[in-house]
């Protein structure tokens, strides 16, 4: 009897290992990892997104508010492009409903986190941007807020980055002490109407890796017989607010 019970109890361990095993191979199996054009519910999904060796995934928290009659868009309508410009590996998230007229608002929010798969690439700052992407008229308005979280080990802070639709204030950069493998990142973006219109179109979120290596620039000191002495210091974080 009692060799029977040990049986049966290792009979039922084993396969709730197995169905474990199962589940999550079938959660893996499920998941992507995407490029090119794809939409933000899509990524919400559980899916990722790969750019050179930037991942962007755990896209979560998705928020759509609106008031005065406007309709937010759905993560459905809400479009990710991913491009590379030189040391920038930028996200464009785009949208034909972001837009209200006089007495509407609306709000968009959103998160994710970044992950550099080559270490050697780390990010030293981050960027938004709605230069070019926007129409505003009367008190209308358009603000973007990201907030960075630093979630390198032993590290802890943030860095908040504001643009706004008014000249000079539309694209934004702040340096990340240190550099980072990995960030989080918390968009909003608002619409308001006031007395006029706003209309935006898209928004650019860039991260900003370091360049050139410094690896490759020592070789070249080498190579040049140059000697070089590196003095490390150590850099105090930072919060900037941009108001």
């Amino acid at each position: 009897m009692i060799l029977n019970r040990q049986m049966k109890s290792f009979a039922i361990g084993a396969t709730a290992a197995v169905m474990a095993g199962i589940s999550m191979l079938s959660a893996s199996a499920q998941a992507a990892v995407l490029s090119g054009r794809v939409s933000l519910s899509d990524l919400l999904a559980g899916n990722s997104y790969v750019l050179g060796d930037k991942l962007f995934d755990n896209f979560r928290d998705f928020v759509r508010i609106a008031t005065g009659g406007a309709v937010a868009p759905t993560a459905a309508e809400i479009f990710v492009t991913g491009a590379i410009n030189g040391s920038s590996y930028d996200l464009l998230f785009e949208s034909d409903r972001w837009n209200v007229t006089a007495g509407q608002f609306i709000d968009t929010g959103f998160r994710y986190d970044v992950t550099v798969t080559d270490p050697a690439q780390a990010i030293t700052s981050a960027g938004v941007s709605i230069k070019d992407a926007y129409t505003v008229t009367g008190t209308g308005r358009v603000v973007v807020t990201d907030t960075i979280r630093l979630l390198d080990p032993f590290v802890a802070g943030s860095e908040n980055i504001l643009v706004r639709s008014v000249s000079g204030r539309d694209s934004e950069q702040v340096a990340l002490l240190p550099p980072q493998t990995k960030i989080s990142v918390a968009k909003d973006i608002a619409i308001v109407g006031g007395t006029g219109t706003a209309n935006l179109g898209r928004v650019t979120q860039s991260v900003i890796q370091r360049t050139p290596e410094s690896g490759n620039l020592l070789g070249l000191f080498a190579v040049s017989g140059i000697g070089v002495a590196v003095v490390g210091k150590k850099l105090k974080l930072k919060t900037t607010i941009l108001n």
